[in-house]
This record gives structure tokens, sequence and C-alpha cells, in this order.
């Protein structure tokens, strides 16, 4: 009699008492939502709840299934690299995946923008009026779509690489003129690098000295010549 009532006791007791159901897998990735520029990283970590096999699989995938361009990579450790150009759309996801289930994953959305460009030097530092000139402009950051201005206004220029830009043309400034060369990168992320100045010296011009000399009959004169306004001494 006992017996029967021990189990109507444990029965009982498993009515009132509900059995915890078991918490489904998921994954969650952190920071959930971030900005970086081209070429940047940035490390990912994972919460995961539930049965989740591991080590975890890393990718990175678009938001859009006609993307074009790279968008960048991730490590096994969740470290990611921006591209150095951007994709169209600039919007990647890196997403963490359970490898032994592809409906678990968690992911972490990543705006891309350009870098910002930066002039280290522009050389040479002067130019003469009416002349042809050909002005290299050294930095980082440069993209083909940059433009060079010069004084706020754009001018021609010829895209090199990353960190070379050239000038070239005939200026039509007046001597004494101080210009501000500037690179500037379009969006999204646009931006403007800080001014390098270019000064714009008088024409060339070369003096013979000495300019009035007299010579007898027989004898050598040494004359020295001088070129004004230009770093290049050389006359034939």
């Amino acid at each position: 009699m006992k017996k029967y009532r021990w189990c109507a006791l444990l029965w009982l007791v498993a009515l009132i008492v509900p059995v915890e159901a078991a918490e489904p897998p998921s994954i969650k990735v952190s920071p959930a939502a971030i900005t970086l520029r081209a070429g940047q990283k940035k490390t990912f970590t994972v919460t995961t709840h539930g049965s989740v096999k591991k080590p975890l699989a890393w990718r990175v995938i678009s938001t859009s299934p006609g993307s074009k361009g790279a968008l960048g990579a991730v490590t096994s450790d969740g470290v990611y690299t921006a591209p150095s150009d951007l994709p169209t759309p600039n919007t990647v996801l890196v997403q963490s995946q359970d490898p032994s289930n592809a409906l678990v994953f968690g992911n972490a959305s990543v705006t891309l923008l350009n870098p910002p460009p930066s002039i280290s030097s522009v050389s040479p530092a002067a130019i003469n009026t009416g002349l042809p000139y050909t002005v290299s402009v050294k930095g980082s950051g440069f993209l083909p779509a940059s433009l060079v201005q010069w004084n706020g206004q754009t001018v021609s220029s010829i895209f090199v690489s990353s960190t070379e830009i050239d000038l070239t043309g005939t200026s039509t400034l007046a001597a004494g003129t101080k210009v501000a060369v500037t690179v500037v990168n379009p969006d999204p992320g646009g931006a403007t690098s800080s001014a390098h100045t270019l000064t714009v010296e008088p024409s060339v011009a070369v003096t013979v000295s000495p300019e009035k000399p007299a010579i007898r009959a027989g004898q050598t004169q040494t004359f020295t010549a001088h070129v004004l306004n230009n770093a290049n001494q050389k006359v034939t």
C-alpha cells in the first residue's frame, strides 16, 4: 500500500514541477553595428546560448545580392579588416555561424567609409608663372575619385596610386601667389586634407656677367650665367 502511495505522490510532483525545456541555440555578435574607414580593423566578440558547436565559422557577406567589389576579410578569431576600396553597397555583414547548423548564426553590420586623405609633400614647392609644370602630391588615402584643389578650385590631376597624385599644366597665376593645395575624397565619408602651400614665382630669366665687357683683339673672357627664379641653374 505504501508503494502505491509513493507512486501517486511522485506522479503529483511531476504534474506540479514543470520540466525545464532546453535553451535554443543562438549566437550574438558584438558590437552589433559599427562604422569603419577603408583599411581599418575591428575585433568582434560572440556570446552563445544553448548547444552551439565550436570553433565558430566566420565570414563576410554583402547586404545586397548584386554587390560589387571586395567586402573585406575576417579571421577565425573575429578580426575584420575593411577593404582598401569600398564595395557597392558600402555596408557588409560580419557573420559568426555554428559550423554544424547553418541556421544558427549572428551578424554584425559594418558601414564602410572612404579613407581621409593626407598630404605629406608637394614637389616642387614652387612653379613659375607662364611656364609648364609637373607637380607631385604625395601622402596617403588617395582614391581614383580624389580631387585636387588649388585655393578651393578643382584642377586637372592624374591618379598614380593611393600615395601619389600628379598635376600637369601651365601656370597662369601671378607671381607671388601662394596656392593652398588640398586633396578631397568623395562620400561616403568624404573628407578634405590639410593644405600644403605651393608658391608661384616669376618667369625664369637668365643673366650673364659681365654684361658689357671690353675685350681687345685676341683676348679671352669668361662669362658667368645665373638662372633666376628656378632651382635648375644649368644653361647651354
